[in-house]
């Protein structure tokens, strides 16, 4: 004949046993948000990139811009380096902070710049002409009305 005490398994700390659950539960997925964050940073093999770097608004701090050229420089999986230009210009000492940087980094891998429908294959050499009116080597846009004129 069975005992009564044995014939239901006996739960011992149910709410101690859920609490621990929830916290291991918790942990990964922060533990995996940390991880999806820092994708960009970890060395993985994804292949080769090309870098964008937009330069927006009034250029009045350099500091950004610099940070994300050398940061792209050093990334060995980075093969080239586009500068999104969407500026009406700014500050001379900002300016002259990121050309100097920029002519660092030709050195070492190829920049485009990429200035609304015009696109430069070296971003140091922007043909201008004295009307304001920029030109392009290489590919353009279609002409149009408001295009410059020769």
């Amino acid at each position: 004949m069975a005992e009564p005490y044995l014939s239901a398994p006996v739960r011992r700390k149910p709410f101690l046993r859920g609490c621990l659950t929830v916290l291991l539960v918790l942990g990964g997925f922060f533990a995996l948000l940390l991880i999806i964050s820092r994708m960009d940073d970890l060395p993985v093999a994804r292949g080769e990139r090309v870098a964008v770097i937009p330069v927006n608004g009034l250029i009045s701090d350099s500091e950004p811009t610099i940070e994300q050229l050398k940061k792209f420089v050093k990334d060995d999986s980075v093969k080239a380096i586009v500068l999104r230009i969407n500026s009406p210009g700014g500050g001379v000492a900002p300016s002259q902070e990121i050309y100097e940087e920029v002519k660092k980094a030709r050195a070492k891998k190829p920049i485009l710049a990429s200035m609304g429908r015009w696109r430069h294959r070296e971003a140091i050499t922007s043909p201008a002409r004295p009307s304001g009116c920029t030109r392009t080597r290489g590919r353009s846009p279609a002409p149009s009305a408001s295009s410059c004129r020769s």
